[in-house]
């Protein structure tokens, strides 16, 4: 059963409701309130409506505006006036996973151990400034990387700028990415790509952009391997 609202029939009009919820949500969304078969649908887009209800109980009330959505309930038990109000997960234009002159902006966490390649890797050395990757033995690993996933969804691109970046062996690897596990093995490494274009082998304030998938959710990091390979991260960021 569809009901009409603001007086558009007996049974769902605001004059012969059980309850009324009055809701705000996004301007331009459309707007439903449910319950088993009975649907009530706002008027328009305004961003405002009194749904009429014609009986007591839990409504779900729902917006969407393209591929946004938002939801919730009301447990209606006597007649009143209810309210509520609906928003979409604000998604930020930029997530900073490091940010120079701030530090850490989404937790990092330890892969101490989960890089197979030498067996033996050290942490990071973490400022407020920099993220230090450099290893003080010939073939370990020093890795960094969020410590939870992070959703990619509104993200197109994952950004890396290097302060400062060498290799001096044919060994020597600088990578950084995005992976499904903690655990993976440097010398089949997951998504990613290095700051050098296989022939230059430093460089300062170089940027490494890696394109994302539509959607999911990842663990990004950051690696150098062999103990002549040397990286600074200033800036870490998805956009």
């Amino acid at each position: 059963m569809i009901f009409n609202l603001i007086n558009g029939g007996s049974s769902g009009s605001i004059d012969d409701a059980y309850a009324v919820v009055s809701v705000t949500y996004p301007e331009g969304s459309t707007c439903i309130c449910t319950k088993s078969d009975i649907e009530l649908r706002a008027p328009n887009t305004s961003g405002n409506v009194m749904f009429g209800l014609p009986e007591g109980g839990t409504w779900t009330i729902s917006c969407r505006d393209g591929a946004q959505s938002a939801s919730d309930t009301v447990t209606v038990s006597q007649y009143g006036v209810y309210s509520k109000t609906l928003t979409y997960q604000v998604i930020p234009e930029v997530l900073y996973i490091f940010k120079s002159g701030e530090g850490v902006q989404t937790a990092l966490g330890d892969y101490t151990g989960t890089v197979t390649t030498g067996g033996v890797n050290y942490t990071p050395a973490v400022t407020n400034d920099y993220i230090t990757l450099a290893p003080s033995q010939f073939f370990v690993a020093v890795v960094t990387g969020t410590n939870s996933t992070v959703s990619v969804s509104g993200y197109s691109a994952m950004h890396c700028l290097f302060d400062s970046w060498s290799l001096t062996g044919s060994e020597d690897l600088i990578r950084v990415g995005y992976t499904s596990s903690k655990t993976f093995d440097t010398s089949s490494p997951p998504a990613g790509s290095s700051p050098s274009n296989g022939s230059t082998t430093s460089g300062t304030n170089t940027e490494v952009i890696v394109n994302l998938p539509s959607s999911g959710s990842y663990y990004f990091y950051a690696y150098v391997t062999t103990s002549y390979a040397r990286a600074t991260i200033s800036n870490w960021w998805l956009e």
